[in-house]
């Protein structure tokens, strides 16, 4: 994620706080909402930081070949659960968060 995206999902309230990899073993669950391109080296980073009941999850449109990661490592890594929230729009980032969940929220 890019700093001042990092820093305007703050501002907004769209998330509490960030943390940085070493802090996921407090994490009962983490969202992965990176770019497509960049989710598998996310998760991959995520799942060797995560304590092992800590449940991880990607918020990608795209699927097919994290799915196709997913099936060739992580069968044995049953806390990856492949998701899509019914989100978002063709504007990226934080700055274009839609109301209520943000405050302050543009479109």
């Amino acid at each position: 994620v890019s700093n001042a995206h990092a820093k305007t999902a703050v501002d907004r309230g769209c998330v509490d706080s960030l943390a940085s990899l070493e802090e996921l073993s407090l994490a009962d669950v983490v969202f992965v909402t990176t770019p497509p391109g960049t989710v598998i080296e996310t998760v991959r980073q995520v799942l060797a930081a995560k304590r092992p009941e800590t449940v991880v999850t990607d918020c990608a449109s795209v699927k097919s070949e994290i799915i196709d990661w997913v099936s060739a490592h992580l069968a044995q890594e049953p806390n990856f659960v492949g998701g899509h929230p019914m989100a978002g729009h063709e504007k990226s980032g934080p700055t274009y968060a839609s109301a209520p969940r943000c405050r302050s929220a543009s479109r």
